[in-house]
């Protein structure tokens, strides 16, 4: 497999970023809760972010975010549309910016709990 190609492979693309994302709310969820290690430790990503909204400590448009990047990372998860021949679920656009948008939840999430690199940022310049 060429896993250059993003047109091709968006929805790996879309995945991989999906699992990041579980991973960082699973650990959030560590940290904030008791026994989070043992709770947490296996839980989807939906059930990470209710647990989440139900802490009340996130703005709710990042709550709502999330439960929006839930329903496309579910759908990344599952081998319809792979036929070659057929038209992608995902395009190339839909990785890119699912890319960025883990990113930024990402490092929001991981600022609550103070991690050091969370903090860096990039600027990106149009010049």
């Amino acid at each position: 497999i060429d896993l250059c190609d993003v047109r091709t492979f968006a929805r790996y693309v879309i995945e991989s970023s999906g699992m990041h994302l579980e991973a960082v709310c699973r650990l959030y969820l560590k940290w904030k809760l008791s026994l989070g290690s043992l709770r947490f430790h296996n839980t989807t990503l939906g059930k990470a972010v209710h647990k989440i909204e139900k802490l009340g400590e996130f703005e709710s448009y990042i709550i709502q975010a999330l439960y929006d990047f839930v329903t496309v990372y579910n759908r990344s998860k599952h081998e319809i549309n792979q036929d070659p021949t057929r038209n992608r679920m995902f395009n190339a656009y839909d990785a890119v910016v699912s890319y960025f948008v883990v990113r930024v939840l990402g490092s929001i999430i991981l600022q609550r709990l103070g991690v050091q690199e969370s903090f860096n940022c990039f600027e990106i310049n149009s010049d």
